[in-house]
């Protein structure tokens, strides 16, 4: 197995700890060795990484942690996964978090075992992304994975299940350019806590819910200061067990309508304004 950087240098690795020590490239190509190895943090703090492009070796089918593994890689513009034949994760927390000038990813065949929190945390430069060719169906925890993507503008997330996920808390925090997301085609079973799932997504025009149907129990400043939302339709909101559902519209001053189903209900709300 290869590990090559661009201008021919090629960088002696061993099945534990990667060093990337050479200053001044651009490009890394790398691929998965077909061992037990160790990439959790992999590319973390390499400031002077581009662009990564990464593959398979023998269709590397792998249950090993990839957190953090572009964390911190303030030049990092474009990772590009397109070549990869499948390789399945057991988390990928804080991904590629802080990658403050990423703005090109090409991501799919990957699949998520339980975590994807902070994935894409503070990636300000990043102003789209199709997730509809990657796995997240067993993924519990959501929380934070796009917080602070202050560029973001569209997410394609056609066909995502989220058989497992229980809570996506600040799911898209602080994206105040998004301005549309359609959860139409994500099926839900588990989910309980959307709080500040959009908090400060002030660009937001429209959301669709359609077949958004779980048992919510937390909803706090769930749709905070999405001031150009002018109509919500929550008829497949189901908030029987909700208890705390303060805040939830605060901020919405373009909000015209709300149209809500049978199982929206608050009576049985602890804390709500």
């Amino acid at each position: 197995v290869e590990h090559i950087i661009t201008e021919g240098k090629k960088i002696t690795l061993d099945s534990v700890n990667y060093e990337f020590k050479e200053e001044g490239n651009q490009t890394v190509y790398f691929q998965f060795k077909n061992e037990w190895c160790f990439y959790e943090g992999l590319f973390s703090n390499i400031k002077h990484i581009k662009e990564v492009i990464l593959s398979n070796f023998n269709e590397y089918y792998m249950r090993i942690p990839l957190n953090s593994m572009f964390s911190g890689c303030t030049n990092l513009t474009s990772v590009d996964f397109s070549k990869l034949d499948y390789i399945y994760s057991s988390s990928m927390n804080y991904m590629f978090n802080e990658c403050i000038n990423l703005t090109y990813v090409n991501i799919k065949n990957l699949k998520a075992g339980y975590y994807v929190q902070f994935m894409f945390n503070n990636c300000i430069s990043l102003t789209s992304i199709d997730l509809s060719k990657i796995d997240i169906s067993g993924a519990e925890n959501l929380n934070n994975m796009f917080t602070n993507c202050t560029s973001l503008q569209s997410v394609n997330l056609k066909g995502f299940k989220l058989d497992s996920t229980y809570t996506m808390k600040s799911l898209f925090y602080n994206c105040y350019s998004l301005k549309y997301l359609d959860l139409s085609s994500v099926k839900l079973s588990r989910l309980y806590d959307v709080n500040f799932a959009f908090y400060n997504c002030s660009s937001l025009t429209s959301v669709n819910f359609l077949d958004f149907y779980s048992e919510l129990t937390e909803m706090v400043y769930l749709f905070f200061n999405c001031s150009s939302l002018k109509q919500l339709d929550l008829t497949d909101f189901n908030t029987n067990k909700a208890k705390k559902m303060y805040g939830m519209f605060e901020g919405c001053n373009s909000l015209i309508s709300i149209i809500a189903g049978p199982n929206f209900v608050i009576n049985n709300a602890e804390e709500i304004n």
